[in-house]
């Protein structure tokens, strides 16, 4: 899975057709979990590409600083926010099974 560290990497991310972003930290064991299922999954969530922002990569701080819903949202990890065609789709705490239902509501 790719991670988002630069604002590079968050517009190579939005520039795909759609996106969810992981948003997980080290010290998150649920996250680790999750991070595993997608390893055998093929890092996709029902065929829709995962980035992974990790909240504690202290090289990544510039671009949490310019993402302010991190700050204002995240409050609860694993987060997901789901991105298609660089417009937020919408956005979910929990594992892989709130991510599938997100993705299933935006697309039905």
């Amino acid at each position: 899975m790719e991670d988002i560290v630069t604002v590079e990497d968050w517009d190579s991310a939005m520039g795909l057709d759609s996106v969810l972003i992981l948003v997980s930290r080290t010290t998150c064991v649920q996250c680790g979990a999750v991070e595993d299922e997608l390893t055998d999954s093929g890092d996709a969530v029902e065929g829709t590409e995962v980035r992974r922002l990790m909240l504690d990569d202290p090289t990544g701080f510039p671009l949490r600083v310019e993402l302010s819903w991190l700050v204002h949202e995240v409050d609860v990890l694993p987060y997901w926010v789901l991105y298609a065609g660089s417009e937020r789709v919408g956005s979910v705490r929990g594992g892989l099974d709130a991510a599938r239902r997100m993705l299933a509501e935006s697309s039905g």
